[in-house]
């Protein structure tokens, strides 16, 4: 299943390591990663995304010499997908929605529309009494242990709505979001076989609270993403393009966003940050005027000497974000040009955006070629439809280098595990061809910063 033989032939060498390529029999549609001590637990999902049909694996990957890039206690289980025609949005993909590893690896989070074969037998229609008490409800979810052709339920859980989306958190929170539009959260025991509280943010009880969709924050979030660097913190996108930044160990909303105006298929969050916005406006000059100062917060949030995230006043919280568009339109009058290049109109573009004052400023469209991007300490990584993928400086829009070059000219996923302050992170490259690549991110040995 490894391939030993690549190398990493780049002038990246200093700051990211080559970990291994993995083959899998099929196309990889969609990769989770977790760092634990010295190995990468990996999750991956193989098939063809027109199919309902997967198949699951998990394999761990030692990142620690004698035993460096090599796979071990694999293994594998078939899945099913519910029917795109009855999903809450077709435009969001269940598995980047509805799957999920825990903070130590060893198990995998479904939602309940997601089945698999709960015994030996390996049937996902199998009739056994293991497999029917087995919850497979919209409102559902489940924390199984992959084994040898089948899934074992560790634990089963029952929302309080049919679930869109569901996200953890270390060390020990699971956070769904249903139809109403309110967050879940579940904290877990040290396994994560049972809960000990219920955390739903509208409850007078004690033990079950709700964090309610806050001002105009409409039901519908479809997405769900960890903030960098700060593991209580999560940002939620609901399909009418608005934004709410949810503090799940203080269990309030710290802010919220609208850009409402311009459809967002997808987004990644780069950094937050603290800025007094007092007399900054929208335009391109008092943008302009203020770069250093937004560079200059930007880059402490991924700064080694940064301390361990704190909390944030509710006021003049700013956000990076990499965010997905269905077409490269004009999309906005707060349009801010950072290409001397003439945009190019294309059926997806890539951007960074900024958000701030309940407002968003998009920059200039990325590479239109642009597939698949990712983020690792303030560097992003793109592919491009023609197989290239790349990193390049997020702060200054600088390219860095070429990480691989997919012959056969496809790029599925990008994963990165970069949510701690530890100085390396995990990146994980798929290909539609059925390779993983993986690489360290040494983020202490950069040099360009």
């Amino acid at each position: 299943m490894v391939q030993r033989n690549q190398e990493l032939k780049n002038n990246l060498n200093g700051s990211v390591k080559f970990v291994g390529c993995y083959m899998h029999p099929m196309p990889v549609s969609s990769l989770l990663l977790k760092t634990v001590e010295d190995k990468i637990h990996i999750c991956v999902l193989c098939g063809l995304l027109t199919d309902q049909h997967r198949t699951l694996f998990t394999y761990k990957v030692a990142i620690k010499e004698p035993n460096f890039g090599f796979p071990s206690v694999m293994a594998h289980t078939p899945i099913m997908l519910p029917d795109p025609k009855y999903n809450f949005t077709r435009e969001t993909m269940v598995e980047r929605t509805g799957v999920e590893l825990t903070p130590d690896g060893q198990y995998i989070v479904l939602i309940g529309s997601i089945k698999t074969p709960n015994c030996r037998e390996g049937e996902i229609d199998c009739c056994c009494s293991t497999c029917t008490s087995v919850c497979s409800k919209k409102n559902g979810l489940k924390i199984v242990h992959v084994e040898s052709g089948y899934a074992s339920v560790v634990a089963t859980l029952e929302a309080v709505a049919d679930l869109h989306c569901i996200l953890v958190c270390e060390p020990n929170r699971l956070v769904s979001v249903g139809g109403s539009g309110s967050i879940q959260v579940w904290v877990m025991n040290s396994t994560w076989s049972f809960f000990i509280h219920l955390l739903t943010f509208c409850s007078e009880k004690i033990d079950y609270f709700i964090i309610p969709s806050v001002g105009s924050m409409s039901p519908g979030i479809v997405e769900l993403k960890r903030v960098p660097k700060c593991a209580h913190l999560v940002v939620g996108r609901n399909t009418y393009g608005e934004f709410s930044l949810w503090d799940i160990a203080k269990l309030n909303c710290v802010s919220s966003f609208s850009a409402s105006k311009y459809p967002i298929n997808e987004f990644f969050p780069i950094s937050l940050f603290h800025l007094k916005t007092k007399g900054l406006g929208l335009s391109y000059a008092s943008i302009e005027e203020k770069a250093e100062k937004l560079l200059e917060a930007s880059n402490l949030w991924h700064s080694k000497q940064r301390e361990t995230c704190v909390y944030l006043p509710i006021e003049d919280v700013a956000m990076w974000f990499l965010v997905s568009t269905p077409s490269d339109f004009d999309c906005c009058q707060d349009h801010v040009s950072t290409s001397i290049h003439q945009n190019v109109h294309t059926a997806r573009s890539w951007r960074l955006a900024l958000l701030m004052e309940n407002s968003i400023i998009f920059g200039s469209p990325l590479d239109p070629r642009t597939t698949a991007v990712g983020v690792s300490g303030g560097y992003g990584i793109t592919s491009t439809s023609d197989g290239v993928v790349y990193m390049w400086d997020l702060s200054r829009g600088t390219k860095l280098d070429t990480l691989h070059h997919f012959q056969d000219g496809t790029v599925t996923s990008i994963f990165t595990d970069d949510l701690n302050s530890n100085s390396r992170s995990v990146m994980g490259v798929a290909g539609g061809g059925g390779q993983l690549l993986l690489y360290l991110h040494l983020r202490d040995l950069d040099s360009n910063e």
